[in-house]
């Protein structure tokens, strides 16, 4: 941290002397170089801070837009009780109720989710037929 404070204010210096013998080449007294040399060299560091915040929270925005993109695939394909049978792409969210309403008959409807178990089986590795008949024969 010592390290780090010297560093910085050492780099202070070196910035600010530059700016102020520039300035003193081309007829500006020291005591005005010096200090417009510290306020070049912060406003320097205010826009470079500025420029990264402002790509930061450009680059925030641009994950949250894809954040809601891939939201948007989370949905299925339903159809309406009514009659007509329309069949609408409709949004489904797991911590809220689903309504949306029917394009064609306008009525309120609601999308409700189940969840299902299966076996997961194992493929058969070699399918030549004596296998497969043995393999039949040691379930027996």
């Amino acid at each position: 941290m010592f390290n780090t404070l010297i560093r910085q204010l050492l780099l202070l210096l070196i910035a600010t002397g530059l700016v102020s013998c520039a300035l003193f080449y081309l007829g500006i007294p020291l005591f005005i170089g010096i200090p417009m040399g510290l306020i070049i060299q912060y406003a320097c560091y205010n826009a470079f801070v500025y420029a990264v915040d402002t790509y930061a929270v450009i680059t925030s925005k641009k994950l949250e837009v894809e954040g809601l993109k891939q939201a948007a695939y989370q949905g299925m394909e339903v159809e309406c009780p009514c009659a007509q049978r329309n069949r609408q792409f409709v949004p489904i969210r797991l911590n809220s109720s689903n309504y949306y309403k029917c394009k064609q008959c306008s009525k309120t409807l609601s999308a409700f989710t189940a969840v299902e178990t299966v076996l997961v089986t194992e493929p058969i590795a070699d399918t030549s037929l004596q296998d497969v008949e043995n393999l039949l024969d040691k379930i027996k």
